[in-house]
């Protein structure tokens, strides 16, 4: 940064000059110079492209050893919610409980079972590479010193962060109602009768097409609608992401009665 400092000082005082000058020809032609030197000693800078290659690659591979966790999780939380009915619904009824090593092997002959992320390894780069070098060309195009540079590159990881977080609370949330919703149809096979309701997160960070169907009772192979199309649970991989990513709804099961069974 210092080496080039005193080539793009010039250039930034031609292009003030120019502004002075009220001649916007001459404004254009001073601030293509200006930019054009900015980016080739920076982003076209063989130094400065190692460096960010080598710090996307370590983004990346944090992102990747996240998912593998998350993914591997996701069977533990969808066995704690299908045992959940059982459990807590109706006493003196109850269905064989699936635990987490049953819901792994299950998850491996049917890959719908379980939400799974993978890592789009060229894209995940491509997004921190062109939102790092965005950042360092603003904060130069700006006059701004090293250290705000510094902020604003380090803002990237934070996004990066915040997009891990929402992934894994999205898939949780998906693994979780996905386990209450087959657990709910084991029920109905057993001779229950109940409907399913939709239960929202209570505060300002829950979407208002989501709040609108708190309370929401439908049967269990009914779908819950709103203006984002249709929803068979919070977290359903199949409805529309509007209607999926960062949700943090629930459902739970309203119990109506019985079927008589000759074999129970």
């Amino acid at each position: 940064m210092k080496s080039i400092e005193p080539k793009l000082n010039k250039l930034k005082a031609a292009l003030d000059e120019a502004k002075r000058s009220g001649d916007s020809k001459l404004i254009a032609k001073a601030k293509e110079e200006y930019e054009r030197a900015v980016r080739n000693m920076t982003l076209n800078n063989e130094r400065y492209k190692a460096l960010v290659n080598e710090t996307t690659a370590k983004l990346t591979n944090a992102n990747e050893v996240a998912t593998d966790y998350v993914n591997d999780r996701m069977a533990k939380v969808y066995s704690i919610n299908y045992n959940q009915f059982a459990e807590n619904s109706i006493s003196g009824y109850s269905f064989t409980l699936v635990n987490e090593q049953a819901v792994k092997n299950l998850a491996t002959k049917d890959k719908l079972l379980l939400p799974k992320r993978k890592i789009d390894i060229p894209k995940d780069k491509q997004w921190n590479v062109k939102n790092i070098n965005s950042e360092l060309l603003q904060g130069i195009l700006q006059g701004e010193s090293v250290t705000k540079i510094a902020d604003r590159i380090a803002h990237v990881t934070d996004m990066n962060e915040k997009s891990a977080i929402k992934i894994a609370r999205t898939m949780t949330t998906s693994a979780e109602n996905k386990g209450r919703q087959d657990s709910f149809k084991e029920a109905v096979r057993d001779g229950v009768i109940l409907v399913r309701e939709w239960v929202a997160t209570q505060d300002d960070r829950t979407r208002a097409w989501h709040m609108d169907l708190n309370g929401v009772q439908v049967g269990l192979d009914e779908p819950w609608e709103n203006d984002y199309g249709e929803i068979m649970y919070p977290g359903d991989p199949d409805a529309d992401p509007a209607n999926v990513y960062n949700c943090r709804c629930s459902m739970r099961s309203i119990v109506k009665g019985f079927k008589w069974n000759d074999k129970r």
